[in-house]
């Protein structure tokens, strides 16, 4: 009787993964100086990770999970998501927050990496996905996730964010309303970020920010001679614009 073939490339095919990073923003980096501080820091970190490990499985027994650090990472098959990937996070999402704010009462930021169809791309996947964790804490915390995919220009930036001339175009453009000692809350630069997400109309820019037209123009007054730019110049603003997504990875 003649033997069937094994074709490992018939079964790789069409098995793809996410790798999916999350965050509780749960101080875990804080320093415990005793020993006892310690193991009680370790056995909460630990109650925590099979907490959450064991909320997952009861969600999908195909995602699989793992730790690093203080991340949490998930191994997604891309078959549960069936034909609608953004039904699936925002229901994954919703499930994990809903854990969260019985359990914890904490926020969490959940990053999702691109596809993978083999074990060698998956460390390509992870650091997308912390990538994407990263940009969500900086200029996305309304949606709390988002998928790599998502995130258009930002992972151009990756290769400039340890760049000497990336901070010192950083520091031109933003540091002087950073450093206000007048705007301990960063008033004016969340001021100016809604003025550049907005195409500088002072109408939307007000309505978000729920302030008075008057209070507005006299910010943008401000940040004009702080900086020493006319916001009229669309140069201007690109370099702006483009300052804020440097300055939201370069941490990274």
């Amino acid at each position: 009787m003649k033997k069937k073939s094994f074709n490992m490339q018939m079964y790789s095919i069409g098995i793809y993964f996410y790798l999916t990073v999350f965050l509780y923003c749960l101080n875990f980096g804080n320093k415990v100086e005793s020993e006892n501080g310690i193991i009680e820091f370790q056995e909460k970190k630990t109650m925590l990770f099979n907490r959450v490990r064991e909320w997952i499985a009861v969600f999908d027994k195909e995602i699989l999970f793992a730790t690093k650090g203080e991340l949490f990472i998930l191994i997604v098959p891309i078959s549960i998501e069936k034909d609608n990937p953004r039904e699936f996070w925002t229901k994954l999402f919703t499930y994990i927050q809903k854990w969260s704010k019985t359990e914890l009462a904490k926020p969490f930021y959940l990053g999702i990496g691109g596809k993978t169809a083999a074990i060698g791309d998956y460390f390509v996947s992870y650091q997308q996905a912390v990538e994407s964790q990263n940009v969500i804490i900086n200029q996305f915390k309304e949606s709390n996730f988002v998928l790599y995919d998502d995130l258009g220009a930002y992972p151009l930036f990756q290769h400039l964010k340890n760049s000497t001339s990336t901070r010192l175009f950083i520091k031109k453009y933003l540091n002087p309303i950073l450093n206000n000692s007048d705007d301990k809350n960063n008033t004016l630069f969340q001021t100016l970020r809604a003025y550049l997400n907005n195409n500088g109309s002072i109408k939307e820019t007000s309505e978000e920010l729920f302030i008075h037209r008057s209070t507005l123009q006299y910010r943008m007054e401000k940040i004009q001679s702080l900086l020493d730019i006319e916001l009229t110049s669309s140069e201007q603003r690109f370099n702006l614009q483009l300052a804020f997504k440097l300055n939201d990875i370069i941490d990274l």
